[in-house]
């Protein structure tokens, strides 16, 4: 398929998303299609439950009109703060979920590198891939799909808001061609997500989850709000904190976080050992 194709199809996409934000039916259109496409196989960890079809976004509705270009059985979407995923979409596979957690936990992974360097990463397949990343892998709690494509949701001016992550459960190279049309879905995530995003706040943290629709229940957030409120530090001083910890202990940053939601513990504060 030629770029110029390429571009029309995703203008064709982004149409039927707006379409699907206007009118309840397009959406709930949209939702059936997500539900039966995006499914894909439960992974460890997953939660059985299909997604209530009401609140899957609009933005997961243009990924997935995408998929019919750039075939793929999952799709994540999660607005970032202090360079963590900490807020998936609605409609998210939770499979892709935990894996981003579990890479935060340790400092390495596809989606990792991605936010670090700035560019897409794509992965073949993830099971030749366990050396590159070791301490990812002696997590003990790989993920069965294959592979995997991960890229920012950034631009120069804004820097990185979000995360996009699709992943076929059978191994498949990502080729040029998929690599350019996802890129191009990213950019358009992009605008979708900064007209719904609240402005960075003078800390660096941004206030999406309060202003921005379609969020599913996030502890890493909320963990995120209290320990500034009660503490006044930065929120990359709390991350880097609550990632060290998970990288000593193999928890996730969002089981650490639900601690510090629950009042078990605090980062800040306490060593390990209560939580």
């Amino acid at each position: 398929m030629s770029a110029a194709s390429s571009r029309e199809v995703l203008g064709q996409a982004a149409q039927v998303m707006a379409r699907a934000r206007r009118t309840d039916e397009r959406l709930r259109w949209a939702n059936r299609q997500l539900a039966g496409r995006l499914g894909g196989r439960p992974s460890p960890g997953d939660d059985p439950r299909p997604p209530r079809l009401s609140e899957t976004s609009p933005e997961l509705a243009l990924c997935l009109e995408t998929a019919r270009v750039v075939p793929f059985d999952r799709a994540a979407v999660s607005l970032v703060s202090a360079g963590v995923p900490v807020a998936p979409l609605a409609g998210s596979d939770p499979g892709l979920v935990l894996f981003v957690d579990q890479q935060h936990s340790v400092q390495e992974g596809p989606e990792v590198e991605a936010l670090r360097t700035g560019r897409p990463v794509l992965v073949a397949d993830l099971a030749s891939q366990r050396g590159r990343w070791p301490y990812l892998a002696g997590l003990g709690r790989w993920a069965s799909f294959r592979s995997l494509a991960a890229l920012p949701v950034a631009s120069p001016g804004t820097g990185t808001v979000g995360v996009l992550t699709v992943a076929r459960d059978l191994p498949r190279a990502f080729d040029r061609q998929d690599e350019f049309v996802l890129t191009r879905l990213a950019d358009l995530l992009l605008a979708l997500l900064l007209t719904r995003t609240a402005p960075p706040t003078a800390s660096g943290s941004s206030a999406a989850g309060e202003t921005v629709p379609y969020l599913r229940p996030d502890t890493v957030s909320t963990a995120l709000g209290v320990l500034r409120q009660r503490h006044g530090v930065q929120v990359d001083e709390i991350v880097s904190r609550l990632q060290a910890v998970a990288f000593v202990t193999g928890r996730t940053v969002h089981e650490l976080a639900e601690a510090v939601v629950q009042g078990r513990w605090d980062p800040l504060l306490d060593d390990a050992g209560g939580v």
